[in-house]
């Protein structure tokens, strides 16, 4: 039981880590600011195959999704990827 409840607790904090960074990103592109996501694993053998595949899309532009067709992390509990953002260039 504790380590269901552990794996919840960890992806409701991934989430909402996420979102409130997206609210960030979103706030920025507002102000005319455009841009750019990637996204980052944990870069071990618990990694899955599309989060490995989104990591090799590199940058693209924040509005696009990856090629696993999400917009960002988290994919499924318990995953541990994040997405970095940064100004277009």
């Amino acid at each position: 039981m504790r380590d269901r409840a552990e794996l919840v607790a960890i992806t409701e904090l991934g989430q909402a880590f996420e979102h409130g960074a997206d609210i960030a990103s979103d706030n920025i592109q507002s102000w005319g600011i455009q841009l750019e996501k990637a996204w980052l694993t944990s870069e071990d053998d618990r990694v899955s195959e599309e989060c490995w595949e989104n990591q090799d899309d590199g940058w693209i532009p924040y509005d696009n999704p990856f090629t696993s067709g999400d917009y960002g992390p988290l994919r499924f509990p318990g995953c541990r990827c994040t997405k970095l953002r940064r100004r277009a260039r």
